[in-house]
């Protein structure tokens, strides 16, 4: 039977205390990661509601209905929710171009 000696049971330990600190760091970065995802997503939803608004007001009004405040208010949210819609789905490109603009940038600061 082998025996092991102070030294072994050190290096193994200071192995897995690096491995230990590589899992928290993959586990920032991904944490980090979602964040930027999250904030081109939330840009670009600022990006689409500014663009609704400039469609919407383009839109003349009947005045067969009007709901008056409430409804601007309602509108407004609306608008707000379909923008985050949109954002989430992609179809614009501008939070995944951003994405990878800030990703990339971020590696050579």
């Amino acid at each position: 039977m082998t025996a092991i000696d102070g030294g072994m049971l050190h290096y193994g330990e200071t192995r897995f205390d690096r491995l230990r600190g590589g899992e928290e760091r993959l586990a920032h970065a991904a944490s980090e990661d979602a964040k930027l995802r999250e904030v081109c997503r939330d840009f670009e939803a600022i990006f689409i509601k500014q663009m609704l608004d400039s469609m919407r007001k383009t839109v003349q009004k009947t005045g067969l209905v009007d709901g008056g405040m409430a409804e601007n208010i309602f509108e407004d949210m609306l608008y707000d929710e379909r923008a985050r819609i949109m954002s989430r789905t992609g179809s614009f490109g501008i939070a995944d171009l951003l994405y990878r603009q800030f990703r990339g940038s971020e590696g050579n600061s």
